[in-house]
């Protein structure tokens, strides 16, 4: 769509510096909400819209992720007249108002997916970087082919809205809300543990909550009082990460709503807001929930890259600058297309990974005989009597830090943290935030076998 150079563009970026807005549960925060402030864009024809800024000093304002109005007055503003309406769950929207600062963007765990990419990672060239297999050209052929049918004949899928989940979402699709009685069981229980622990002066640290949900994750959730079986409740637990970000990114289109409302004029009170539908619609691309973003705000899409902020923004350009409808369906259609194609690349990538993980371990598998293990490398360090701080044999200790390198970022941690505490076992515990008998079971289980493992492949690349 060629685009006229007379009508200034919003700019929709979703590359903020981090998608981690640290708020906490207090009604006396001492943030106040007139750092925040709502300019006015002004479009040919009379058109406006409505940005949020915040105030970095007395000359200086800048646009805000959508996430921070979660650290508002105006949002406890907004919890308290939800808590007033009839048939409304009040925790539920408290606690997704605190989960959603727990998702994570990276490693095995991660929610949501932030990886920058543009069209040669449409068009399937990554697969190859990934493993350079008969299966990854294969499907990178594929998607080369699945790229150029898309893109030429305009052929997009059905449902945007699925589409645009999986492909930014690791989570499940589910609605927003709490139909479901386990749900809600999981919701109200985790809710009261959370607000268990707040300090004397009301705070709960974010921090905390991570530390709280990565312990319950990591027992699977025994201690909860739940119907479902044990080795589901991770599962269970996804869906209402999922249910949170979409109650959370309704949630923000209202405080903004609020703040904006706060700053109008007499008469914009008076009337309305947005002179068309066309001005709402704009506003809530910016900070609502809209099914063309599959029902996810802006600031969840963290550091997606150009070409994602660009085709937002044509949709944007769409609305200010369109006279019909044509504009915005050919925008929607245009962002349905490479999403289409990301989400169908992506799995592929997933496909050549495990792959790729398989093909290693049959490499290992098949290695005859087994190589030798050193026996300080098999001693049995789960096995250390907290109450008799142990000291670590020289080679032993040698041996630990010469392979932390070759563990993943959670088994480092354990190890670190037993280097440091000379091999006590509940001083290492302590350090990771592990009770004695969870980090014991955890060192025996996981930790040692990969130590093992680590030192089995640091040999065979000797």
């Amino acid at each position: 769509m060629d685009k006229d150079p007379s009508c200034n563009m919003p700019h929709f970026d979703p590359e903020f510096s981090s998608p981690n807005i640290d708020f906490r549960l207090r009604h006396g925060r001492a943030l106040l909400d007139t750092d925040y402030v709502t300019m006015v864009n002004e479009y040919p024809g009379g058109f406006s819209e409505y940005v949020i800024h915040k105030r970095i000093d007395f000359e200086k304002l800048e646009a805000i992720n959508p996430l921070e109005l979660l650290d508002t007055r105006t949002a406890v503003n907004v919890l308290v007249m939800l808590k007033e309406t009839p048939g409304s769950n009040v925790n539920s929207w408290v606690l997704s108002r605190l989960l959603v600062q727990t998702l994570e963007y990276s490693r095995n765990r991660k929610h949501l997916v932030s990886d920058p990419w543009d069209e040669q990672t449409l068009k399937g060239d990554q697969l190859t970087q990934i493993s350079n297999t008969d299966l990854a050209k294969d499907l990178k052929t594929e998607q080369r082919n699945e790229y150029r049918l898309i893109r030429s004949t305009g052929v997009a899928p059905e449902n945007i809205e699925t589409d645009y989940w999986s492909a930014f979402s690791k989570l499940p699709s589910v609605e927003d809300s709490f139909e479901d009685g386990e749900l809600q069981s999981l919701s109200d229980q985790m809710l009261e543990r959370l607000t268990a622990s707040l300090g004397a002066d009301g705070v709960i640290e974010i921090a905390d909550i991570r530390k709280a949900i990565k312990s319950w994750w990591a027992e699977y959730f025994d201690d909860f009082d739940l119907q479902t079986i044990k080795r589901n409740r991770r599962k269970l637990f996804q869906r209402l990460m999922s249910v949170a970000v979409r109650q959370v990114s309704t949630m923000l289109e209202r405080i903004a709503f609020a703040i904006v409302l706060r700053d109008a004029s007499e008469e914009a009170r008076a009337t309305s807001l947005f002179k068309s539908d066309r001005e709402r619609k704009l506003f809530e691309l910016r900070y609502g929930a809209l099914p063309v973003l599959g029902n996810i705000n802006i600031g969840f899409l963290y550091d997606c890259g150009e070409l994602h902020a660009s085709l937002i923004n044509d949709l944007a350009h769409a609305l200010v600058c369109g006279e019909t409808n044509e504009a915005w369906n050919s925008a929607e259609a245009n962002l349905q297309e490479h999403v289409h194609l990301l989400g169908s690349v992506r799995k592929k990538a997933t496909q050549v990974e495990a792959a790729r993980k398989a093909e290693r371990r049959g490499q290992y598998a098949s290695r005859k005989p087994a190589p030798t293990v050193r026996a300080e490398s098999q001693a049995d360090l789960s096995a250390a009597d907290p109450s008799e701080p142990a000291v670590l044999n020289a080679s032993i200790h040698d041996e630990l830090e010469a392979v932390i390198p070759f563990l993943k970022e959670r088994d480092q941690d354990k190890v670190r943290a037993y280097i440091k505490s000379g091999g006590d076992v509940e001083l290492a515990a302590k350090e990771v935030g592990l009770t004695k008998t969870q980090f014991k079971r955890r060192w025996k289980e996981t930790v040692l076998k990969n130590i093992r493992n680590a030192v089995n492949e640091m040999e065979l690349n000797e």
